[in-house]
């Protein structure tokens, strides 16, 4: 038993699972060159621009309408901690 391989039903050279990765690479490599990419016009993107800077301005204003009210309740909140018991 010592001098028999650990795959003992395995052809030697003829590995099914590695013959088909290597089907499946090819496939995909023509696959991969056979890209297109579409055709974008100077308005589209300049579309597309306009869309990224809309965005932008809204996530601005979002996060400084969030900070604003932080800073505005800030003092609320100290006051509070300051006027609570001390067994609290």
């Amino acid at each position: 038993m010592a001098g028999l391989p650990i795959f003992a039903d395995v052809a030697p050279g003829r590995n099914a699972y590695l013959e088909g990765n290597k089907t499946q690479l090819s496939k995909m490599r023509a696959a991969m060159n056979n890209l297109e990419f579409p055709t974008v016009t100077a308005d589209e993107i300049r579309a597309i621009e306009a869309r990224a800077h809309e965005l932008r301005a809204q996530a601005m204003a979002s996060f400084l309408r969030s900070l604003g009210r932080g800073i505005v309740s800030l003092p609320g909140k100290l006051a509070a901690l300051l006027s609570r018991p001390r067994h609290a």
